[in-house]
């Protein structure tokens, strides 16, 4: 006779998805300065300026005219990007007239994030203090900033201490605040590579006469080696 047939029996398979995180493949953004002006103006180049407030998140992508766009890589800025110069631009020096930061006095540029300037292979570029504006420093690297200069000059920084307190009948006046870093404050991360600070000065505050005759003596300007929280004239 025939064999009994046996019941097979196959249980049902689940299946349970999983998510494998990645690594983050943004690639940092280049942003190309062709324009030597200093402005923050929608209109056809891409100054010094305009480059690190992007970079800075003080300007946003959207921003940008359709020109100027054209000089960013990526729209996703903030992240180790790197600045750049055209050729129109190579060997000539970026005149700065005004000061976007006052948290250590005023300060041409803040940096709070990681961003590379790039001078010109051949020609270098200069960044300096218009020799009509008022004092400013040219960098202040804040404590969330890396900051990297290469082929870079940078001269006419002038940090001014504030001047001392008055004094009264029987006191001298207060002491001037020291100028802190001329070229470059820096609480950061700074790298100087194949750069040139030059003709940048840190100066004290006058100390001012007390009504009693004494005087209170001036800030010093000071110079640091570039560690954390060392000022660079």
């Amino acid at each position: 006779g025939s064999r009994p047939r046996t019941a097979l029996r196959f249980g049902r398979q689940t299946f349970r998805p999983s998510m494998e995180i990645l690594e983050d493949r943004t690639a940092p953004a280049v942003l190309i300065v062709n324009s030597a002006a200093d402005n923050n103006v929608r209109d056809t180049g891409l100054t010094l300026r305009e480059a690190i407030l992007l970079t800075n998140g003080g300007l946003t992508y959207g921003a940008l005219s359709s020109l100027e766009k054209a000089q960013v890589s990526s729209s996703t800025l903030g992240v180790n990007d790197t600045i750049e110069f055209a050729s129109t631009v190579a060997g000539q020096p970026i005149d700065l007239t005004a000061f976007d930061d006052s948290s250590f006095g005023p300060s041409a540029f803040l940096i709070s994030s990681q961003v590379t300037i790039v001078g010109d292979s051949v020609l270098g570029t200069t960044i300096t203090r218009d020799i009509e504006a008022q004092n400013f420093r040219l960098f202040t690297v804040a404590s969330t900033g890396n900051l990297t200069l290469q082929n870079v000059t940078l001269s006419g920084g002038v940090a001014q201490g504030f001047a001392g307190g008055g004094g009264s009948t029987t006191e001298g006046g207060g002491g001037g605040a020291a100028g802190l870093g001329g070229a470059i404050f820096n609480r950061g991360t700074l790298t100087l590579q194949a750069s040139t600070l030059t003709d940048n000065q840190a100066i004290g505050g006058n100390g001012v006469d007390g009504l009693g005759g004494q005087t209170g003596g001036g800030g010093s300007g000071l110079s640091g080696a570039g560690a954390t929280g060392a000022e660079i004239g």
